[in-house]
């Protein structure tokens, strides 16, 4: 898991598959460098599905704020990756799941498809990878 602050990814390429597991404190800044750092790995495919957990991050380190600004960071990386990807948004608690709803519906215009889950069954369902990972 990791700290406060951090982003974590671990790329599944077998599978086209990309997990970010986000801290207990979520940093926008730590947000674009993974996502640069991501994209730049050679295992990295346009088209792999994403999941980024944010199960361990606290509530009141993001605000709505926030929330718009990751929404546009996430609007122009989607631009900048073209393609055509699922991205799950794992949360734990209503304030959370709050906060990401919101997000979801910033990017709603994107041209990839994004979702906000509560369990990581019903992410992993939605992603096509049941079976095909533990988290």
């Amino acid at each position: 898991m990791p700290g406060a602050g951090r982003i974590n990814y671990q790329l599944y390429p077998e599978i086209g598959f990309a997990l970010f597991r986000v801290g207990e404190a979520f940093d926008l800044e730590a947000y674009i460098e993974v996502v640069e750092r991501c994209t730049a790995d050679p295992l990295f495919d346009k088209a792999m599905d994403t999941l980024w957990d944010f199960r361990a991050t606290s509530v009141t380190s993001m605000n709505s704020g926030d929330v718009v600004q990751l929404a546009h960071h996430s609007s122009e990386y989607t631009g900048r990756r073209g393609g055509y990807w699922k991205t799950a948004v794992l949360v734990a608690g209503d304030l959370n799941y709050g906060l990401a709803r919101m997000f979801e519906a910033y990017v709603d215009s994107a041209p990839n498809d994004v979702m906000v889950f509560r369990d990581v069954e019903s992410a992993l369902k939605w992603l096509g990878r049941e079976g095909k990972l533990t988290l």
